[in-house]
């Protein structure tokens, strides 16, 4: 929520993202191969290449998690918050029912408060209450997740637009809603997969959210079925499908 102190300030919202352990939350909790997210766009779109926020980068993880956090604990000094800063109240972070949900929160809380001092709770609400409370705006840092609706970028980028529908973050940016405009209206593709990376490189500057990781579908299929291919909807339509003979499986 960019209307509430401290998240209005952009430097602290990159200091929240920077310090996330999103190895580790695909390791320990969520388990099932998820990719660590650094963009919002995820990759393998057609032609798109999904531009990721900036950060202290290092060939071996360690140190490369110790840079980020040593760049996001300057974040929050420069933005007046740390030790011999101001005193933050307690914030909320938002989530609806489910196990997974619940340990994510549990572990940004932790990590928020060893690393930058924060004085985090977690807050579990229904699905239904969850909604309303996403809809009127009324939480500090919100879980949510989208799958996309077709194979482009923009059914994820089209959601930041300025009191979109989907955009439950109080965000807005000028420029963002030009740059989605304008890759709606162009018919080179080159140029409107351009328009896409531009907004893409601004939402990850300004971070009016924190991505976390990139889901993975899961499918439990017999060897001996044919004609099911992964794909990045996940559709799969058994007029293609076959028991494939001795012959098949071993080729």
């Amino acid at each position: 929520n960019i209307d509430r102190p401290p998240f209005d300030d952009p430097r602290v919202r990159r200091a929240l993202a920077l310090s996330i352990d999103r190895d580790a939350i695909c390791k320990n909790i969520s388990k099932a191969g998820e990719v660590p997210a650094y963009s919002f766009v995820p990759p393998g779109m057609p032609g798109y290449s999904g531009i990721e926020m900036e950060r202290p980068s290092d060939t071996d993880p360690e140190r490369a998690r110790a840079l980020r956090l040593e760049e996001a604990k300057r974040l929050f000094a420069e933005a007046g918050y740390g030790p011999g800063g101001e005193e933050l109240r307690k914030i909320q972070i938002h989530y609806n029912t489910n196990e997974t949900h619940k340990d994510i929160a549990e572990v940004l809380a932790d990590t928020w408060k060893r690393e930058l001092g924060l004085r985090v709770e977690a807050n579990q609400e229904e699905w239904k209450v969850y909604l309303d409370t996403q809809r009127t705006i009324s939480f500090d840092v919100s879980r949510s997740a989208w799958i996309g609706d077709y194979l482009d970028a923009n059914t994820f980028l089209d959601m930041w637009v300025t009191d979109g529908e989907n955009n439950r973050t109080g965000w807005g940016h000028p420029r963002y809603d030009e740059l989605i405009a304008l890759a709606a209206q162009e018919a080179d593709l080159a140029k409107r997969l351009e328009h896409l990376q531009a907004a893409e490189a601004l939402l990850m500057e300004e971070l009016p959210i924190l991505p976390v990781y990139f889901y993975v579908t899961k499918n439990m299929v017999n060897p001996r079925l044919g004609g099911f291919y992964e794909n990045m909807l996940d559709e799969h339509y058994p007029k293609f499908w076959h028991w494939m003979d001795a012959a098949e499986l071993e080729a």
